[in-house]
């Protein structure tokens, strides 16, 4: 009689050699780059995955990210509000992007800027440099990757 414990194993070897057989990979690339200034703290939130397929021998790799950087003001809500435009700018190894106007939601006193698509995603190890200018005057500083 066969017992519980050998059917287990058996199973357990059949899954594995399937799944080493699988044409498709997939990696996740989560992590979020922070930093701050004299009056601004900065975030970037990256949400990406790579595809790796084996189609018809040619090994094929598919990117896709969603990423969002986050400004948000150190300074009192009624000092932002006094502000009529501002201009931020920020660069990754891959894409450089930015805006102007007013803040997003001034009673949180942020500014939220969304990129992404397919194409290349943001690498953990990078630097990010982001600039942030206000009536002539500009802050700039760096985002790094922060453990979480």
């Amino acid at each position: 009689m066969v017992n519980k414990k050998s059917v287990w194993i058996f199973i357990t070897i059949i899954l594995t050699v399937l799944a080493g057989c699988s044409d498709k990979q997939l990696v996740e690339h989560i992590y979020t780059f922070r930093g701050e200034s004299e009056n601004w703290v900065g975030e970037y939130k990256v949400n990406g995955t790579v595809t790796r397929s084996n189609e018809d021998g040619i090994l094929r790799y598919r990117m896709y990210s969603n990423n969002i950087l986050i400004l948000t003001y150190k300074g009192s809500i009624e000092t932002i509000l006094e502000i009529d435009e501002l201009s931020y700018s920020y660069q990754t190894s891959r894409s450089r992007s930015g805006g102007a106007g007013t803040l997003t939601n001034p009673t949180q006193k942020q500014i939220n800027h969304k990129s992404g698509g397919s194409g290349g995603i943001v690498r953990e190890d990078e630097i990010i440099a982001v600039s942030i200018e206000i009536g002539g005057l500009t802050e700039s500083f760096e985002l790094t990757t922060t453990q979480e």
